[in-house]
């Protein structure tokens, strides 16, 4: 793990421990490295941050483009090894870094649905992330993250991030199979239905 990722996980994790903020399902995943892509839902500028301190080891984390150019946030995310992708095009550069990560037997972390979406469903997901895994023979790991714009409200006691149980996607090779990306969309509805009715 990078110096500079341990020093920031550190300090938000210390928050997130003094603040009551709630990790589940940990124990679906190895402390250090292996191939796996940690997919999560996308609502709030601080979900990054929420699913860098739920997920016990390093993760390349991809964000858009735009974010390196501005010269004190492009300094942070070097230093976090963040990748740079340039949404909207195939960007070759950014799946052959992303491949060589997992070849090294080091995590990534994709928000599949490409952007925030604030109004309480889940966007369309894209299939990069799946496709980034297949290619690399790596497993998904679905993750919920729940009201993450609350994550400096300490007096706010639902603030949770859920970790599920890997799996190897699979192409849809017969008709009626689910797509990978579908697929993946349904891993996390179901976290956050299940999260739901149980504090129903």
């Amino acid at each position: 793990m990078p110096t500079f990722y341990r020093f920031a996980r550190g300090i938000f994790l210390l928050w997130a421990k003094m603040t009551g903020i709630k990790f589940i399902g940990q124990e679906n995943v190895p402390a250090e490295g292996g191939k796996y892509v940690y997919c999560a839902n996308h609502t709030c500028f601080w979900d990054p941050f929420m699913l860098a301190v739920a997920v016990p080891s390093f993760m390349h984390f991809m964000a858009k483009s735009t974010f390196y150019n501005n010269a004190v946030l492009r300094f942070l995310l070097k230093r976090l090894q963040v990748i740079a992708l340039h949404r909207g095009e195939a960007d070759l550069i950014a799946l052959k870094t992303a491949l060589t990560y997992l070849k090294k037997d080091e995590a990534l972390a994709i928000f599949p649905e490409g952007t925030r979406v604030r109004t309480g469903e889940l966007g369309d997901f894209k299939s990069g992330g799946v496709f980034i895994a297949m290619r690399g023979g790596a497993q998904i790991v679905p993750c919920a993250i729940i009201n993450s714009q609350d994550m400096f409200r300490f007096w706010k006691k639902n603030r949770t991030v859920i970790i599920g149980k890997p799996y190897l996607p699979q192409k849809a090779e017969a008709a009626g199979t689910e797509e990978p990306a579908a697929k993946l969309k349904r891993e996390i509805q179901d976290l956050l239905a299940e999260y739901s009715d149980n504090r129903q």
